[in-house]
């Protein structure tokens, strides 16, 4: 069992590498690794793969949603303050 907890820890390599893609084309990217994930856990070979994997997935997308999400609301006030000093 302790082999499986650790694996189940994110990976930081792995994480950087989702992040990049994910913000370089995020839509395409992050559907078609759904689905591959998807068809890939119907086989048992690959199940443990997938549940290995999707902790670091589910982070960086997060992680990644929330930035862009956390951007856009800062965007959104400066916008506001302008138009009130104007």
């Amino acid at each position: 069992g302790e082999i499986v907890s650790s694996a189940l820890n994110c990976n930081p390599k792995l994480n950087a590498e989702i992040h990049l893609a994910i913000t370089k084309e995020s839509s395409e990217y992050v559907s078609s690794i759904c689905d591959q994930l998807f068809s890939l856990y119907h086989d048992v070979q690959h199940r443990l793969f997938v549940l290995q994997f999707l902790p670091s997935f589910v982070a960086a997308y997060y992680d990644v949603l929330y930035h862009h999400r956390h951007l856009e609301s800062i965007d959104a006030k400066t916008e506001v303050k302008k138009k009130i000093v104007l």
